[in-house]
């Protein structure tokens, strides 16, 4: 005579355990990987807006040829790696963007110039930087590590939208 089961084996409970924790590692892999996606393309489009109002900037100072037409605080710091300064200068067809000028643009000077302040989009971001004669932006990216010591990362708009391109045409 067959016994009447009721009720789940072990067996079945740990092969349904094991396959929801292999969805769930799955979920947020991708998860994350669209968060860091949608982070990536905010700060490409954001270094896009400062670009296109440092363009105007530019042509302003061309016409006139006043230095006090070009915004924000002049900094000399060669913070860009040297790969990076390889892509920028190869990207304009010109060198010597290690010697430069850049101009610091912080949320006040954002917002003099019309654009969201909010474009600095958290408390560790100090500003976006934007280099006039070679076109190009950087940002930066403050990160504070456990022991109190604070390194700030620079990143240029030709290495993001480099990044950004070979992330989506492979």
């Amino acid at each position: 005579m067959l016994k009447n089961n009721r009720g789940i084996t072990i067996l079945a409970l740990v092969i349904t355990i094991l396959v929801l924790l292999v969805l769930t590692s799955v979920s947020l892999g991708t998860g994350y990987s669209v968060i860091t996606d949608i982070k990536l393309g905010r700060t490409v489009s954001n270094m896009a807006l400062v670009k296109a109002k440092a363009e105007t900037v530019y042509e302003q100072y061309q016409f006139s040829k006043n230095s006090e037409d070009l915004i924000g605080e002049p900094v000399s710091v060669d913070f860009l790696s040297q790969g990076e300064i390889q892509l920028i200068e190869q990207n304009a067809g010109k060198t010597g963007l290690a010697g430069s000028t850049w101009y610091k643009w912080d949320a006040e000077t954002l917002a003099k110039q019309g654009l969201d302040p909010s474009l600095i989009q958290d408390k560790e971001t100090i500003a976006f930087f934007v280099n006039y004669e070679f076109d190009e932006v950087a940002w930066n990216k403050g990160t504070t590590y456990d022991v109190g010591t604070t390194k700030t990362f620079y990143y240029s708009m030709t290495g993001l939208n480099s990044l950004y391109k070979n992330r989506y045409n492979d």
